[in-house]
């Protein structure tokens, strides 16, 4: 938990900071950060994969310049490794969402 938290103050440090109007006055205040729990719920690992693969993930970048038969591989492996997440009810991965907010002052 402590990497999370020093990634969430990180976070809303930097919103502070471009925040700032040119004036000196905050062009923004009452700035939030919540870190949210959501899981993806997904009858496999497989279907997991599949959505990765659709949504144009950076993995796909990464796996350009191999050969098909390594990306084929590669793509089993991580299916395989996920297989941890495999409950009796389906797949459930961990994710994260960090929320963001803020008002304009009146």
């Amino acid at each position: 938990i402590a990497p999370v938290a020093k990634e969430l103050d990180k976070t809303l440090a930097a919103l502070r900071s471009a925040s700032k109007h040119p004036s000196g006055r905050g062009a923004l205040v009452d700035i939030e950060a919540q870190l949210m729990s959501a899981p993806f719920h997904l009858p496999t690992s497989a279907d997991y994969v599949a959505f990765v693969r659709s949504a144009g993930s950076p993995i796909i970048q990464m796996l350009a310049p191999l050969p098909a038969a390594a990306q084929r591989d590669a793509w089993n492996e991580m299916r395989a490794q996920l297989n941890v997440f495999a409950t009796p009810d389906g797949w459930v991965g961990p994710n994260e969402l960090l929320l963001c907010s803020a008002s304009a002052p009146r």
